[in-house]
């Protein structure tokens, strides 16, 4: 569970985050939705622990990030929107220095590589350098290296951009996947199809400040009305909708 507590950030006089307080528990999907600028990408780094400059406190079971002796990293796995991929290394290469740093051995990276990569259709571009990638095989590199330490939680910062429809729905049926396994999912997506999909949970932020917090449905009633009402009070040209048999197999060691 994650419990974060009055956080704020503020940046050169400007509120980003106002006094956000929220709890994640294992087995809920949280989809954070709202215009570009409402904070959504900060609160997900804060979560994360790579943001420390923030106000307030979150608690991972109990535990605070802040003064902690524990790595809580190793159970948090994130996507961040821009990416830190190392281009010049191979995509097996970067994904061997990332297990590494996790601790993983070398039989298991290779394992678990063996099965995302299979499951994204990317096994055949493991040995090319990353930079000659496209946007959509760069992201699903950067998806299977979130998975590979079989993190508690996942924090998927706009996972879907570069994803063709086969791609996303493979990310969404993953996604559902791993909340059957009681992970904890945090999302941030302008794609409020995929949001609904996936979202046991919502989290609505402007400008800093939460809106909504609550389940889903509260929100998706009627699926079309719903989006269309959301898509006018965020007034967010950004958010749109996509109106368009996966082997999870290849993943049953998570």
């Amino acid at each position: 569970m994650i419990d974060i507590k009055q956080i704020s950030k503020v940046i050169n006089k400007k509120s980003i985050l106002n006094n956000i307080s929220n709890t994640f528990s294992h087995g809920e999907c949280w989809g954070i939705i709202g215009e570009n600028g409402a904070g959504k990408s900060t609160l997900l780094n804060i979560i994360s622990g790579i943001d420390n400059e923030h106000t307030g406190n979150i608690y991972y079971d109990n535990y605070n990030y802040k003064s902690s002796s524990l790595d809580l990293s190793s159970n948090i796995g994130c996507l961040l929107d821009e990416s830190i991929l190392i281009q010049n290394l191979t995509c097996k290469g970067y994904i061997h220095f990332y297990g590494y740093l996790k601790n993983l051995n070398k039989k298991v990276i290779d394992f678990r590589l063996n099965r995302l990569s299979t499951y994204f259709g990317i096994e055949d571009k493991l040995n090319e350098k990353i930079d000659l990638l496209s946007l959509g095989m760069k992201k699903k590199l950067e998806i299977c290296t979130v998975l590979l330490h079989d993190p508690k939680v996942i924090i998927l910062d706009e996972p879907f951009n570069g994803l063709d429809i086969y791609s996303a729905k493979l990310l969404v049926d993953l996604c559902k996947f791993l909340l059957s396994k009681n992970k904890i999912i945090i999302i941030s997506s302008h794609d409020l199809e995929y949001i609904r999909e996936i979202s046991s949970h919502l989290l609505i932020l402007n400008k800093g400040q939460a809106l909504f917090k609550g389940i889903s449905s509260e929100i998706f009633k009627d699926e079309k009305r719903s989006i269309n009402s959301l898509l006018d009070y965020l007034n967010d040209k950004n958010l749109k909708t996509n109106d368009n048999t996966i082997d999870l197999e290849l993943i049953n060691w998570i």
